[in-house]
């Protein structure tokens, strides 16, 4: 793709990590490194570019600043001046992500279509007003044969395009950040996408989860959520906060959790598999080996 004027009125989508490697090259021509990942900082409705961070042959990684870009494409980066001598020092602010290191290859829940999977490619659109924002992430076989170099295989595969106001990510940086920026997805989705989330989530990244969006919300999650989800959470929990989550329950669900909080197992005869969802046992069965599925709820 022909490199174009950032502030440009060309539309067009960049496919990341179809960007990375490509050289950046200072107005004289001459190569300053290769692009090895992008800065963005979260925002509403989407996230932008705020920079790039360039590698070079014996030197560490050094950041560019939007403003230091003069064109940027699927075929390399140009300057805007020569360089400064030195290496910058590199670190995030707290509302930012490496797309590469935080969103490439990375499970995301896609909380309005209730389905997850890895990120194969990040879509990039380029806007007028100097932006190139995030507008989504392919999670779908054809994304993932280009990353493969397969060819014209892609076009008989499906996409799987989730727009990047609907997800969450699971990486260590993605999860926090995105609980900490107002306008995220986990802030934004019903009761049913946040009770989806929570039964997806590790308990300690699903506690996380809870004080961020607060007792009313996750008592509405909670509440919709499968009973061993809910009591795993609720558990985790600060006892305070614990509380003010069942405070929120309606009463028949407030009584219930607290005679599961109070028991041994909150759901009897049975055991929980992730990959086949709830299974029944039958006595007798050999251990290990479910006599048949009870429902199709798993997480």
């Amino acid at each position: 793709m022909r490199p174009a004027d950032p502030g440009g009125s060309d539309e067009s989508v960049l496919r990341f990590p179809g960007m990375v490697g490509g050289w950046v090259r200072a107005p004289s021509g001459r190569v300053v490194g290769r692009l090895d990942d992008l800065v963005v900082r979260l925002g509403v409705p989407l996230p932008m570019v705020r920079g790039l961070v360039v590698t070079g042959s014996g030197r560490p990684p050094a950041p560019v600043t939007w403003t230091e870009i003069a064109s940027i494409g699927a075929d390399g980066v140009l300057l805007a001046a020569e360089p400064t001598h030195g290496t910058p020092s590199f670190q995030l602010a707290g509302d930012e992500l490496l797309l590469r290191r935080d969103v490439l290859d990375v499970q995301v829940l896609d909380l309005l279509g209730r389905r997850s999977g890895r990120v194969a490619e990040v879509l990039l659109l380029r806007v007028p007003g100097r932006r190139l924002e995030v507008v989504g992430v392919d999670i779908g076989p054809a994304a993932l044969c280009r990353r493969l170099g397969l060819g014209r295989l892609c076009g008989r595969l499906a996409e799987r395009v989730v727009a990047w106001p609907d997800l969450h990510l699971r990486s260590s940086r993605g999860h926090s950040v995105q609980l900490a920026t107002e306008g995220s997805a986990v802030h934004r989705v019903d009761a049913g996408g946040l009770a989806e989330l929570l039964t997806r989530l590790e308990v300690e990244p699903g506690t996380q989860v809870v004080r961020a969006v607060g007792p009313r919300r996750a008592a509405e999650a909670v509440a919709l959520a499968h009973p061993v989800v809910g009591k795993r959470i609720v558990r985790a929990l600060p006892q305070d906060l614990a509380s003010d989550v069942l405070a929120e329950l309606p009463a028949h669900h407030r009584r219930r959790y607290r005679q599961l909080l109070a028991s041994g197992t909150p759901v009897t005869g049975r055991r929980f598999l992730r990959s086949h969802g709830w299974l029944l046992h039958r006595p007798g069965a050999p251990r290990g080996r479910p006599a048949g599925p009870a429902s199709k709820d798993g997480v």
